[in-house]
């Protein structure tokens, strides 16, 4: 696979006509910055790829659901497992750390096609009041 002329950009992510051996149009691929190529037969389909992954790498959470509800479930993950980290207490460059992996492995699942869901486990807590006997002690002394 060539790369060819570049058909669109969105902010970082770059979209290509791809080329076969012999020169002809043989689909598109979508390029980010230290990415490999993700190959896609449909030019819409891989521009909106592009747009998706542009907005969840640089635009505000809010704007990004709105536009991609599909996304929800991704930065709720990344929300959890942030909170984890703090409740691991782990240092602050840890943190960065985990944070910059996940969201790596969270836009992998995105240029996969992969949608992210969280499963949400209720705890509930259950006070049970055992009856305790009450115990009666005899002050008298009888022998």
């Amino acid at each position: 696979m060539k790369l060819g002329m570049i058909v669109a950009t969105r902010g970082q992510f770059l979209v290509y006509e791809t080329l076969d051996n012999e020169g002809e149009l043989n689909g598109y691929a979508v390029v980010g910055p230290g990415r490999s190529p993700i190959n896609i037969a449909n030019v819409g389909e891989a521009i909106y790829l592009a747009e998706k992954l542009d907005a969840f790498s640089t635009k505000p959470i809010e704007e990004v659901i709105r536009k991609y509800p599909e996304l929800a479930g991704a930065y709720a993950a990344l929300v959890a497992i942030e909170k984890k980290t703090e409740s691991d207490n782990l240092t602050p460059e840890q943190r960065a750390a985990v944070m910059t992996r996940v969201r790596q492995n969270v836009i992998n699942s995105i240029e996969r096609g992969n949608s992210i869901t969280m499963k949400i486990k209720e705890q509930t807590e259950v006070i049970q009041e055992s009856a305790k006997p009450e115990i009666k002690q005899d002050r008298g002394l009888e022998r």
